[in-house]
């Protein structure tokens, strides 16, 4: 049974809606998702951005964690097979991890911000 695909018109993307088998699911990451998926799926921002088959898998994976946890890897691999235009949702899953992955890398606001010094 194909999965149908909510497709978005705008470049940000912050989830994938879609149906499978009758069941909604939306697929995000939040910064503890990112950390997760990078110790369960061995997923990195290297490997993504260069299109790596199974970083993308595994994010497509991981975005499962957030809203969806415990989704058996069977399922998700059936689910990852009927998903039409591959590539633009690789496209999509790599945006999505890269944006939640700079929210852990990036500066604090200025007023959280912490200074500091190494001897």
């Amino acid at each position: 049974m194909a999965a149908k695909a909510a497709k978005k018109t705008d470049e940000k993307c912050t989830r994938i809606k879609f149906e499978y088998r009758g069941e909604s699911y939306v697929l995000e990451f939040d910064r503890d998702t990112i950390v997760a998926t990078e110790r369960g799926y061995d997923v990195s921002v290297r490997d993504l951005s260069t299109a790596k088959i199974g970083a993308i898998k595994g994010a497509f994976a991981g975005a499962f964690l957030k809203n969806h946890p415990g989704t058996d890897d069977e399922l998700i691999d059936e689910i990852w097979g009927a998903m039409p235009e591959k590539v633009e949702l690789a496209r999509k899953l790599t945006r999505m991890y890269v944006e939640g992955y700079n929210s852990l890398v990036s500066v604090p606001d200025e007023g959280n911000a912490i200074s500091w010094t190494a001897e």
